[in-house]
């Protein structure tokens, strides 16, 4: 049984995690990272994934991409797929932003690609198709691609256009690429 104290905490972070929505959609994002911030200290996921947004962009915080990975393994670890996709494409850019872990990138985007996330569905077809960090394999791409883009993800849709252009893992089809090539040009 929940004590009265552990209810009214819970009520606490809802209403910090709500003032910093709130504050984020009124592009107050200095107010939103110190309202995420007190629901993401106390371990909320969804506080936890909104803070690493900020922090990878500087909405309201310093640019501190090491940060936003912070908050975005504390929000995966719990299961919240949109921080798994996000660290997960973070983990697997090149950038030097973060180091590259492709065995980390990996293993996130195959659980959030899983779950249906559109992003994570992209950067995991990438991987397939590149061959990076993982055995090429055009079938899984065009798949990962196709699901990715039937959501609406115009990367995906794009990749998904020229793999039927080009027959990449799929017989080649000019007819089957034309829906998607409106998003090639």
């Amino acid at each position: 049984m929940e004590s009265f104290a552990d209810v009214s905490n819970q009520r606490d972070l809802a209403a910090a995690l709500g003032r910093g929505m709130q504050y984020k959609s009124q592009c107050r994002f200095d107010a939103a990272a110190r309202a995420f911030s007190v629901a993401a200290q106390c371990g909320n996921a969804v506080a936890q994934y909104q803070l690493g947004r900020l922090y990878l962009r500087g909405a309201g915080v310093t640019v501190d991409h090491a940060r936003a990975a912070y908050w975005w393994e504390r929000s995966a670890d719990q299961g919240y797929v949109k921080a798994q996709a996000c660290l997960g494409a973070l983990y697997k850019s090149d950038d030097g932003v973060v180091t590259a872990d492709l065995h980390k990138a990996a293993a996130l985007l195959t659980v959030a690609a899983a779950k249906g996330n559109p992003l994570a569905q992209y950067h995991l077809g990438d991987m397939c198709a590149r061959g990076r960090g993982m055995t090429q394999d055009f079938v899984r791409a065009s798949d990962l691609f196709e699901r990715a883009a039937t959501q609406g993800c115009g990367p995906a849709q794009y990749r998904l256009g020229l793999i039927y252009i080009d027959g990449l893992g799929v017989e080649r089809d000019r007819a089957l690429a034309t829906p998607w090539q409106t998003y090639l040009f």
